[in-house]
């Protein structure tokens, strides 16, 4: 079997949620699609601007951080939130910068259900 990962930045057509905070992604903005194959599994994730952002912060702030997270690993789908928590929680809370994502993440997700009600 061939596993491959493609992730490309498109404009959104029409309104998606993001597969990291579930928040929505209105129509025209940019997000990233992530799609590929996994042990003859495919699969797709959206992650809007603003989770994206995130993810590339966490991302190089674990691998360039005194225990350097190795080349083969990374966050999994759909688990920035806990992984952002778990940094807070080992940082003692003193990085003001998983909170703020944190903080942007449970925003998202509130006006995504409000909406959603409302309707």
């Amino acid at each position: 079997m061939s596993d491959f990962v493609t992730q490309k930045s498109v404009k959104a057509r029409k309104q998606h949620n993001c597969s990291e905070c579930k928040g929505f992604i209105p129509t025209g903005e940019r997000y990233m699609l992530i799609s590929g194959a996994f042990e003859g599994q495919g699969f797709s994730f959206k992650r809007c601007g603003a989770c994206h952002h995130a993810f590339v912060w966490l991302d190089m702030t674990l691998r360039l951080g005194p225990y350097g997270m190795p080349p083969d690993e990374g966050i999994e789908f759909g688990a920035l939130r806990a992984e952002l928590a778990e940094y807070a929680c080992e940082s003692r809370f003193t990085d003001p910068e998983p909170l703020k994502h944190l903080h942007g993440m449970a925003e998202r997700y509130t006006a995504a259900q409000n909406t959603q009600e409302a309707q």
